[in-house]
This record gives structure tokens, C-alpha cells and sequence, in this order.
């Protein structure tokens, strides 16, 4: 008599199902397979479609895991450190909504006397929004807000 396997047959690490708590970690990675890989992925296009490659070492779900680590805190996405470079593990961390926002290929440096800045970050260390940074911008120049930010 023939066991039936199916059901195991497939089971790997059992982070692939949502009744795991560790399944968080499991759909970063699928979803990053997706983006990069899935030509019929909505994302498809501003990643695999542009370059964006996922490492063979990670078609592995295991050696994701042992490369990245379980999904450090709720909100946590997985971010390229050199936006123009693929998924692999010295380029990837954990990052949260905010940085990973501002890691973007879109994103405007500044260089101050501390070096490249990201302007989002150069807004909120100065404590400005949007509309105030672009105010006095205008009207005083980047040379003014810079020499503000250096006396702080």
C-alpha cells in the first residue's frame, strides 16, 4: 500500500502559512520574488523590468531566512541599500515605511557640512514641512537654510 505524501510533500519551513506567526517574513519574500520576477506583477515594471534581479541564493526561502532574518518588528520592509541594485544580501536590510520611503530612486540629496543628506531628513531635523522648506527656498536660497542647519 502506497502512503500518500502530498500534503508533505511540499513543506519546507512552514513559514508559507498565514496560521504561522512567522509568516510575515514569508510573504516579504514572495512578494520581492513577485516584483522582480512576475512580468504579470502591477510592480513588475519598476523592478524586474528595470533591471532588478533577486540573487539565485535566495530562490531558497531557507537561505533568504538565514541570510535576512525573521521580519524584525510589524512594519518592517525588506530595502535595497543601492536603489539601483538587486536584491542580495549586502545590499537588503530591514527597514521601516519611512526610510524605505526615502530610499527611493525620486529621493533629493543635499550636501551639508555633515555630507549628503536626504531633504525629507534636512526638513525634519530642521523641523519644516514641504510647503515651508519650499517658502524659504524660494525666496532666501539653499545657501540660507544650509547655514541655518549648520548652526544647529
Amino acid at each position: 500500500m502506497q502512503e500518500n505524501n502530498s500534503e508533505h510533500k511540499n513543506f519546507k519551513h512552514g513559514y508559507s502559512s498565514p496560521k504561522n506567526e512567522k509568516f510575515k517574513t514569508y510573504k516579504r519574500w514572495s512578494a520581492m520574488k513577485q516584483r522582480c520576477r512576475n512580468p504579470k506583477n502591477s510592480l513588475y515594471s519598476l523592478y524586474g523590468g528595470r533591471g532588478i534581479t533577486m540573487c539565485k541564493e535566495w530562490d531558497d526561502f531557507v537561505q533568504f531566512l538565514a541570510d535576512m532574518g525573521e521580519v524584525p518588528f510589524s512594519n518592517a520592509q525588506i530595502d535595497r541599500i543601492d536603489n539601483n541594485k538587486g536584491y542580495f544580501k549586502d545590499n537588503c536590510k530591514w527597514s521601516t515605511p519611512k526610510e524605505n520611503s526615502r530610499n527611493r530612486r525620486c529621493s533629493k540629496y543635499i550636501e551639508t557640512h555633515v555630507g549628503s543628506i536626504n531633504q525629507a531628513d534636512l526638513m525634519e531635523r530642521i523641523g519644516w514641512n514641504k510647503n515651508q522648506f519650499r517658502w524659504f527656498k524660494k525666496r532666501y536660497g539653499l545657501d540660507w537654510i544650509l547655514d541655518g542647519f549648520k548652526n544647529d
